[in-house]
C-alpha cells in the first residue's frame, strides 16, 4: 500500500512538473522564434535528443515490431505537422494566445472518437465546445474590435487551432495502439518521439537547408530554447506523463493538464511578452473551463449517480 502511495503521489508532483514546463516551453517556443530558427530545424534538434533522453529511460524496454512502427509514425507524423504549425503559429500570435488555442486539443479528442468509433460522446462535450468556442473567440476577437488591423493574430491563432488538431489526433491514434495490446507504451513512446524527429529532419532537408541563413541566428539564444524544449519539455514531460497516467485516474490527469494553457499565458506576461488584459482572463479562464467540461464533469457526474 505504501508503494501505491508513493508512487500516486510521484505522479502527482510529476504531472504537476510537465504541466509547468510544457506551460512556460511556450515562451521558450517564442524564444527559438524570435531566435530566427526555422520550424523544422528546431523539430528536429528537440527530438532528436529528447530520443536519446528517452532511450536511455527506457533502455531495453523498448520493442520494435511492425505495429509499434507503423503507430510510431502515424503518431509522429501527427506529432511533427501539430508542433510545426505550433511553431509558424507563433510568429503571428502571442504564447498566450498559442498556449491557450493549444490546449483546446483536449476538447478535439472526443469530437473525433465519435468520428471514428461512431460513438455519440456525452452531452458534456457540447456544452464543453460551446464555452471553448466563446473563449477562443474573446481571445481572438477581444483586443481591438477592429478586426482589420489583427489579420496576422487571426493567422496565427487558425494555425495554433490546426496544432491542436493534429496534436488530438495523435491522442486518438496512441489510444487505439495501446487498446489493441499489440503495443507496450514505453516502446510507443520512444518511436513516436524518434519519428517525430524523423518527419522534422525531412522537412528541414527539403524546405529549410537552402533557404535559411545560418549566419543571421542568434545561436546562444536558440541552444537555450532548444536545451529546454528538448530536456524539461519533451525528454522529461513525456515519460513523466505516461508514468502519471498509470497511477491516476484520467480526470485528474485531465484537470491538472488544463492548466498547460494558464501557465503558457502567466509565463508569457511574466516573461513581458504578454500583456495583461481582462479579454486574457476571461477568454482563458473560458478555454481551461471548457476542457473542465469536456474532460472532468462526466466522471463526477457517473459518481453521483452511482
Amino acid at each position: 500500500m505504501n508503494v501505491q502511495n508513493n508512487k500516486k503521489a510521484l505522479s502527482y508532483v510529476l504531472l504537476v512538473l510537465t504541466t509547468l514546463f510544457w506551460g512556460a516551453g511556450f515562451v521558450f517556443n517564442n524564444m527559438a522564434v524570435e531566435a530566427n530558427a526555422p520550424t523544422g530545424f528546431v523539430n528536429t534538434v528537440r527530438f532528436a535528443v529528447a530520443t536519446l533522453l528517452v532511450g536511455l529511460i527506457f533502455g531495453k524496454r523498448i520493442v520494435t515490431n511492425k505495429k509499434t512502427l507503423l503507430y510510431g509514425a502515424i503518431g509522429g507524423a501527427s506529432l511533427a505537422c501539430a508542433f510545426c504549425l505550433q511553431y509558424f503559429a507563433l510568429g503571428f500570435t502571442t504564447p498566450a494566445n498559442n498556449s491557450f488555442f493549444t490546449s483546446i486539443y483536449i476538447a478535439f479528442v472526443p469530437i473525433f472518437y465519435w468520428i471514428t468509433a461512431k460513438k455519440r460522446p456525452n452531452w458534456t462535450m457540447f456544452v464543453g465546445v460551446a464555452v471553448a468556442i466563446a473563449g477562443l473567440a474573446i481571445l481572438n476577437f477581444g483586443n481591438t474590435p477592429d478586426v482589420a488591423h489583427k489579420p496576422k493574430e487571426w493567422l496565427g491563432n487558425l494555425l495554433t487551432i490546426g496544432s491542436a488538431v493534429f496534436f488530438a489526433i495523435q491522442i486518438v491514434v496512441t489510444d487505439k495502439a495501446l487498446s489493441s495490446n499489440t503495443v507496450d507504451t514505453a516502446s510507443l513512446t520512444f518511436w513516436q518521439i524518434a519519428m517525430t524527429a524523423v518527419f522534422s529532419a525531412l522537412y528541414t532537408a527539403a524546405f529549410e537547408v537552402h533557404t535559411t541563413n545560418w549566419a543571421a541566428l542568434d545561436w546562444k539564444a536558440l541552444a537555450i530554447a532548444l536545451a529546454y524544449l528538448a530536456v524539461l519539455g519533451t525528454g522529461f514531460a513525456y515519460p513523466s506523463q505516461i508514468f502519471a497516467q498509470k497511477h491516476l485516474h484520467p480526470a485528474t490527469c485531465s484537470l491538472i493538464m488544463s492548466l498547460e494553457g494558464v501557465v503558457g499565458a502567466i509565463a508569457s506576461v511574466i516573461a513581458r511578452i504578454d500583456h495583461f488584459s481582462w479579454y486574457l482572463l476571461v477568454g482563458g479562464l473560458l478555454v481551461t473551463l471548457s476542457i473542465v467540461i469536456v474532460e472532468v464533469l462526466p466522471y463526477y457526474l457517473n459518481k453521483l449517480r452511482k
